[in-house]
């Protein structure tokens, strides 16, 4: 019966996939993932883990399968069917797969601020994760990967010549419309450390745009020091974006660090947007760090271990 429903459920919200952005004007456009170039192939990349799952779902355009929140009764069944679930995997799956939705479309009519972007950061290093390492049921992982590659579509938004950018990784952006062509390379270190370095390419000398860089929420009580081409600069923040409008050169740096310390949030222990869970108790345990075999911290404190989120569900040894 439950899987009866939740089929039924997920084609009506199928079906208004498409309706609802069209009645949304779409101020922001996504840069196509084809136009980034992903440097980083290892599982912190959280769409290297949804391709691994599912190869079949790259390449796919943002509207066929960005999932629009739908209108009347649909949201109001889905929360009851959520709380009636007591929270069991699927329905968190379609709930984390709607939630997606609903965020990009705010994000690309110009609804939103950088805390839709912060809450996506936290979807795509966490519960997203989890959901694709699901191997004991098919729907709960594949809503999973629709999620996270729906997610990742808003990594670069571009309107005019105005360019945002929402994540931090490893990779090379392409950004090229009618009024701007412009190249950002862009190496990083997130999640787990906290260098950015972004180099502009591909333009003309003294060329025109806005640049604009999420500050994450849990920067805001430790700003970076941003430095543009060695040269600190007091940037000001709008909508939750370090906004940098200027001249650009072929070859200009901007240069941040996060100061990335594990910080407890009532009982919940982050590092930046990572999440943890705590995996096992020793009270006779050292505080410390140690890494797993993707290279993630894994901390003990007061005789906890904690674990990052995303990596529940992966058969890997940590190393002491």
């Amino acid at each position: 019966m439950k899987r009866k429903v939740f089929l039924s459920l997920l084609y009506t919200i199928l079906l208004y996939i498409g309706t609802a952005t069209a009645q949304k004007r779409i101020v922001w456009e996504p840069v196509a993932i084809d136009s980034i170039v992903f440097l980083d192939q290892s599982r912190s990349n959280p769409l290297v883990r949804a391709l691994d799952a599912y190869p079949i779902l790259h390449p796919i355009p943002l509207n066929a399968f960005m999932a629009a929140q739908p209108k009347g009764e649909v949201p109001d069944s889905l929360h009851q069917l959520y709380e009636a679930s007591a929270g069991t995997r699927p329905y968190v799956a379609l709930y984390d797969f709607l939630h997606v939705g609903e965020l990009n479309q705010r994000m690309l009519a110009g609804e939103a601020t950088a805390a839709e972007a912060d809450t996506l950061e936290r979807l795509l290093l966490g519960p997203l994760p989890y959901l694709m390492n699901d191997t004991t049921d098919e729907k709960v992982s594949l809503l999973g990967a629709f999620a996270t590659m729906a997610a990742m579509q808003m990594y670069c938004l571009i309107k005019g010549r105005d360019v945002r950018l929402n994540f931090y990784q490893n990779c090379f952006v392409h950004v090229q419309t009618d009024s701007l062509n412009v190249t950002i390379d862009q190496v990083a270190d997130m999640p787990f450390l906290p260098n950015v370095r972004l180099r502009i390419g591909g333009i003309r000398s003294q060329t025109p745009f806005t640049l604009q860089l999420r500050r994450p929420c849990w920067a805001v009580d430790a700003e970076p020091t941003i430095y543009i081409n060695g040269r600190e600069e007091v940037l000001p923040v709008e909508a939750g974006y370090y906004t940098i409008r200027r001249r650009w050169n072929a070859g200009d740096e901007v240069f941040f660090s996060f100061n990335l310390q594990p910080r407890f949030e009532g009982e919940r222990l982050l590092l930046g947007g990572v999440e943890y869970v705590a995996i096992e108790r020793n009270e006779a345990a050292r505080d410390g760090v140690v890494y797993n075999r993707l290279g993630h911290p894994v901390f003990t404190i007061d005789g906890t271990r904690y674990l990052p989120a995303m990596d529940i569900g992966e058969a890997m040894p940590i190393e002491e």
